[in-house]
């Protein structure tokens, strides 16, 4: 026989009546143990279903957390993307100006006013506004420090 626990239950008063009567014929422990019995399919079905409410509650905090990771690192990459393109374009304006300014000294008098220098001047332009519309401060990439 297995070893029984006591439990102390209350029951409402209108009750009384069929306790005393389960206690006097078959035992309301027995008919307590043989109900548990009966219904342990219920218990460990609803059991089951909190079970399964509690997941879907944690899976749809993971896929808050999944969209809001994801979202971030599309901004990242974005921030990252931009960070590439304008240091591609400090680089092209470093070298049109070292170009600019090796022609300039090489060249005979005029080197401004001919096709090439022109061409070049023209690029140089288009690389400033550029790098400006990227708030990029000109000073420091043209006196070679790292931007910021």
């Amino acid at each position: 026989m297995s070893k029984k626990n006591r439990y102390n239950i209350t029951l409402s008063k209108d009750l009384e009546y069929y306790v005393d009567k389960l206690i006097k014929t078959c035992g309301l422990s027995r008919f307590v143990e043989d109900s548990i019995r009966r219904h342990t399919g219920i218990i460990e079905s609803e059991e089951l279903k909190d079970q399964l409410i509690n997941l879907e509650n944690q899976k749809i905090e993971i896929e808050k957390m999944f969209i809001e990771i994801k979202d971030k690192l599309e901004i990242n990459q974005s921030k990252v993307s931009d960070e590439q393109k304008i240091n591609g374009y400090i680089d092209e304006l470093r070298k049109a100006q070292r170009t600019y300014d090796i022609e300039k000294m090489n060249s005979k008098r005029g080197f401004s006013r001919s096709s090439r220098g022109i061409e070049l001047t023209k690029e140089i332009k288009q690389l400033r506004k550029l790098l400006n519309s990227h708030g990029i401060d000109l000073a420091i990439v043209m006196s070679g420090k790292e931007n910021p």
